[in-house]
């Protein structure tokens, strides 16, 4: 499993008992315990299924080449950004959050968006989501722009390369993951399955 920081910071996981998280936040579709009569077991968790699969609603499920939906939450910045003062004369900065999935070599975009732009903010909002289908031996990225008026500022960015990666995004289904994305943001996001 090959997981990525695109800045210099170290990245910051909370390891739940499905892959990565932190806090639950309500929702999510992963159920636990028996399910169905006496005699039929499914998962409590994914830990309970294959390398490849998830608990979704009480059953083992194949992890790739599904829909789900990639929600980000909020974000935290630090006092100053990657290269210091946010804007000219100090301030707090323009954040915005760009997701989605990149090529297997990370080296392009295949399907992404972007959240709106909180202005003035260290402790940004957004609870906005975009669905994708996360396939096998692609890449699943989180980058953070700070809007300037010329040219946004690079923040940060993490990603997830290879279909050991990808699950190990996919087993956090419903528990909201926050990610260190540099070193002056932090990114609170949710995944679900959509089916």
């Amino acid at each position: 499993m090959q997981l990525s920081l695109i800045s210099a910071s170290a990245l910051a996981l909370s390891l739940s008992f499905c892959g990565l998280g932190c806090p639950y936040s309500g929702g999510g579709s992963g159920g636990g315990g028996y399910y169905g009569d006496d005699d039929d077991f499914g998962c409590g968790d994914s830990f309970d299924c294959d390398d490849l699969e998830f608990c979704n609603a009480g059953e083992c499920d194949e992890g790739l080449d599904r829909r789900y939906r990639v929600t980000m939450l909020e974000a935290e910045a630090e006092t100053s950004g990657p290269s210091g003062s946010w804007d000219v004369g100090g301030g707090a900065p323009d954040l915005y959050v760009q997701w989605g999935i990149r090529d297997g070599a990370n080296e392009e975009w295949l399907d992404d968006c972007f959240t709106s732009t909180r202005q003035d903010s260290f402790d940004p909002s957004w609870g906005e989501y975009c669905d994708f289908v996360l396939g096998s031996g692609e890449t699943f990225a989180i980058w953070v722009w700070d809007e300037d008026i010329a040219d946004p500022d690079f923040a940060g960015g993490v990603y997830w390369q290879g279909n050991d990666a990808l699950i190990a995004v996919i087993r956090a289904d419903g528990l909201t993951s926050s990610n260190e994305v540099g070193d002056s943001v932090l990114v609170r996001w949710t995944i679900e399955p959509t089916f």
